[in-house]
């Protein structure tokens, strides 16, 4: 009998890896994160243990004796440092003390010693003037005697109906090279995603409990962009701060194409608002879950604002299913 292949998930947001380990048939030991209502959804899909807790105050001992191992039974830790000072979708600040968790990750991996680990980010950390932390982050993988590669994966190659780039770290032990899933070909568009899907989302403080996707209205015709009036206008209680109000922020998806990246704020830097293809709407959390490979019975939590954030903020499980059965050929 093949040994089930185990793997613990630090910065795990709302399940996203822990979705596609478990499609590859990994057993999830133990999830950490800080976010209360990141570990509710957790907690709500899954049967494994969660922490938490920020990994700052958590020892590494601790980890271990929570998923019940020693050090160096582990087969993959995994794990996605917070991102947004380096993402371009955000407001990138180079002295955000989010910026430097992962040295969080890298203690815990050095201490508990898998047998592989997977770490993911934003691109942006390895472009223009963040290329100096991308350097530093890969010298202290290196450091840790593990056999590294990365590689920047866009999830639509990876039967995700969305174009999103992400950096992937894969470490091995033994000198073995990590291998990367190959793309797989032809994308999944929006159209196909959103077939047969059920919309029930509301607004959940709303006294007239009216479905979002009734709220939002929009003018007849193509929504390519919109103006900050109209902006104004159409979704008040979406606009809390001026400085997210920029000349196109709302894109309408093609049906034939797989999505632009779904952004973790809903009123974002140009990709983060999406308009229903069809329908003069904004989509809804369902549609939102089918674009992020998130199962349709998948309970999220919160405002619609947290619930996108949750999506958002993920990784693609369908993508990190790929990731994780090639791996698992290695281990």
């Amino acid at each position: 009998m093949v040994k089930q292949p185990t793997v613990i998930s630090l910065f795990a947001g709302g399940g996203g890896s822990s979705l596609g380990y478990k499609k590859a048939g990994y057993k999830e030991l133990l999830a950490v994160d800080s976010n209360p209502l990141s570990c509710v959804t957790i907690k709500n899909n899954f049967n494994f243990q969660v922490l938490d807790k920020d990994i700052r105050t958590i020892s590494t001992s601790e980890i271990l004796e929570t998923a019940k191992i020693k050090v160096g039974s582990l087969d993959v830790l995994d794990g996605s440092p917070p991102c947004q000072g380096f993402s371009p979708a955000g407001r990138r600040n180079a002295d955000d003390n989010k910026n430097t968790l992962y040295l969080e990750y890298i203690r815990i991996l050095t201490e508990a010693k898998p047998k592989a680990f997977v770490m993911e980010n934003v691109p942006g950390m390895a472009q223009g003037t963040h290329r100096g932390v991308f350097n530093e982050i890969f010298q202290a993988l290196q450091a840790t005697g593990y056999t590294i590669r990365c590689k920047i994966l866009n999830a639509a190659n990876y039967q995700v109906p969305q174009y999103r780039k992400r950096i992937f770290f894969i470490g091995l032990r033994k000198n073995q090279v990590p291998q990367f899933p190959n793309p797989i070909a032809p994308c999944v568009t929006v159209g196909e995603a959103f077939k047969n899907v059920k919309n029930k989302t509301y607004y959940p403080n709303d006294e007239k409990n009216i479905p979002v996707y009734e709220q939002m209205q929009w003018s007849k015709g193509a929504i390519e962009t919109v103006d900050t009036e109209t902006l104004k206008t159409h979704i008040p209680r979406m606009v809390k701060n001026k400085n997210y109000m920029f000349n196109k922020i709302v894109v309408k998806l093609n049906p034939y194409k797989p999505s632009p990246t779904l952004c973790h704020l809903l009123i974002n830097f140009g990709t983060g608002t999406l308009v229903h293809p069809y329908k003069n709407r904004l989509i809804t959390i369902e549609e939102a879950k089918r674009l992020c490979t998130f199962p349709d019975d998948f309970k999220l939590t919160g405002t619609f604002q947290q619930q996108w954030g949750i999506l958002g903020n993920a990784v693609m499980p369908m993508q990190m299913y790929h990731i994780a059965e090639t791996l698992k050929k290695q281990l």
